[in-house]
């Protein structure tokens, strides 16, 4: 289900809000799948306290695990 809003997470189900209507749906399990978003501020507040920073992964731009883990070794060969 996408566009919902999560209202409530139960021993029994979630409820969920969609579309303006409220839905209950009863199950014993939940998974969560809720985007991501980069956030590099650290790298921000470091970039003038250190001689070399290199920005990797999902700190530079959401991507895929294939994607950070390439470029966290491209950071760790160049040192």
């Amino acid at each position: 289900m996408t566009g919902a809003t999560v209202k409530e997470i139960t021993g029994s189900g979630i409820t969920v809000e969609s579309g303006g209507q409220r839905l209950s749906i009863a199950d014993d399990m939940v998974v969560l799948s809720l985007g991501v978003k980069s956030n590099n501020a650290l790298a921000g507040q470091l970039k003038d306290k250190v001689k070399e920073l290199r920005v990797i992964g999902d700190c530079d731009a959401i991507g895929k695990l294939p994607q950070a883990v390439r470029s966290g070794y491209q950071a760790g060969m160049e040192v």
